[in-house]
């Protein structure tokens, strides 16, 4: 086994050390408590770069889907499906997956497209259904979160160590960029991730959902909030990228938002209103703001304000099943810094609605779960995985994700599943005594 290029593509990216760290992991899932199953998941996906991968026959298995796929035959072999009910945010997940799967495979009619799609679909889907079947009781649950945590924690560590160094620890174990890259004289981290803004954002959904747990008896007599707290600034601020800064930002907006939960209608009008005003009064699109936008030094606004601008222009193009390359839109443009246009350009417009509905049938189930809920403890929890989810959908306008963070992102929305679950079973046993 080899030291590959971090740049390297279509073949098995190994080191003996992942390896037995994807071995271990293997026994873990098979072997261990239901309770502690996602817990060998977790340490995969941030102590181990995403492109560490085995390759068999031109189909890649990354570590975290080779994981996923065992979980999946330990669910079979056991029958782990107690208190697991469809809902319909887990039919539109489905409805997204499936959709975007077609639309790309007729895109690009090759078997490759659809091959590519599949392990989409199990990286992405296969997180979510894990997550949903395996925090449900409120044990799960906490394993859940305090092992995350815990291992940002200690993830932020080696940060610390790329940080001054400029060495990344995980480019000896390939996948990743040994050495650091700097931009304009500012250190950009990257750690085990893809890339130091996916980095950074995962930081900032970390800070956010950390900061938002701060009042709950989660953190009675527990540090490791407080630990992660700081993890997540660091990492966020170590990336060395604006749009991170700016996730972590909107974070903080939405924690405080649940002190105006009542009145989120009238934000949300108010928050429309400007947007409109603003983009009636200026003599460029409102998007047009994202150029001005250069926290760090060196941010490529304009490229991103460029790059909605081409899509609104071009939408023809694309609406239908998408469109195979958008490097005729621009200089750089082939570049797709924006989630929400990937939707669409991998998909069509189809993709990009149902990807939006995603979003915001998520914001909907929570705030209805955080009003009908009686306990303090769990609202705070409630509202916590609102500001998450609100970061990643402020995070998605300036970076398009990949990755192991699809995974973390898709985790979170197994954790909405299930609290979705609860507010449907809620209903039908208020249905019953009536």
């Amino acid at each position: 086994m080899r030291q590959i290029n971090w740049y390297s593509y279509n073949e098995t990216i190994t080191h003996p050390i992942t390896i037995f760290i994807l071995l271990s992991s293997i026994i873990w899932v098979f072997f261990s408590d239901k309770n502690y199953v996602i817990v060998g998941l977790i340490f995969v996906g941030l102590f181990v770069a995403a492109r560490q991968r085995i390759v068999v026959y031109g189909i890649d298995f990354p570590y975290l889907r080779i994981l996923i796929i065992c979980i999946f035959i330990r669910k079979i072999i056991r029958n782990e499906y107690s208190g697991f009910v469809i809902t319909n945010f887990d039919v539109l997940i489905v409805m997204y997956i499936i959709v975007l799967m077609v639309a790309y495979t007729f895109l690009w009619t090759s078997i490759s497209a659809l091959l590519n799609r599949i392990g989409y679909s199990i990286d992405s889907l296969g997180a979510y259904l894990v997550v949903r079947i395996y925090t449900r009781s409120r044990t799960q649950l906490k394993i859940f979160g305090k092992s995350l945590l815990m291992f940002t924690s200690i993830l932020a560590f080696f940060a610390a160590y790329e940080y001054i160094t400029h060495i990344n620890p995980f480019g000896a174990l390939g996948g990743v960029r040994e050495v650091v890259w700097i931009r304009n004289g500012q250190v950009r981290v990257q750690s085990s991730f893809s890339h130091a803004i996916l980095f950074g954002t995962y930081g900032a959904t970390i800070f956010t959902f950390s900061y938002g747990l701060l009042k709950s008896k989660f953190n009675r007599g527990n540090r490791i909030i407080w630990v992660s707290l700081l993890a997540g600034i660091f990492i966020t601020f170590a990336s060395g990228s604006s749009g991170p800064i700016l996730s972590l930002m909107a974070g903080l907006f939405a924690v405080s938002l649940r002190k105006y939960q009542n009145r989120l209608k009238d934000i949300i009008v108010i928050g429309v209103i400007c947007i409109i005003a603003l983009n009636y009064f200026m003599d460029a699109p409102v998007w047009h703001l994202l150029s001005r936008i250069d926290i760090t030094g060196g941010s490529t606004g304009y490229h991103r304000y460029l790059l909605i601008d081409r899509a609104v222009t071009n939408l023809n193009e694309w609406m239908i099943f998408g469109i195979r390359s958008t490097a005729h839109w621009g200089w750089g443009l082939q570049d797709i810094t924006n989630m929400y246009i990937l939707q669409g350009v991998r998909g069509g417009i189809i993709t990009l609605v149902l990807f939006i509905l995603i979003l915001l049938n998520s914001f909907k189930i929570l705030v209805i779960s955080y009003r009908s809920t009686v306990e303090t403890n769990k609202k705070i929890y409630i509202w916590s995985l609102f500001a998450v989810i609100f970061t990643h959908a402020v995070s998605f306008v300036g970076v398009s994700y990949f990755g192991q963070i699809l995974f973390f992102f898709f985790s979170f929305l197994g954790l909405v599943g299930n609290i979705k679950q609860e507010v449907d079973e809620q209903k039908l046993r208020n249905y019953a005594e009536l």
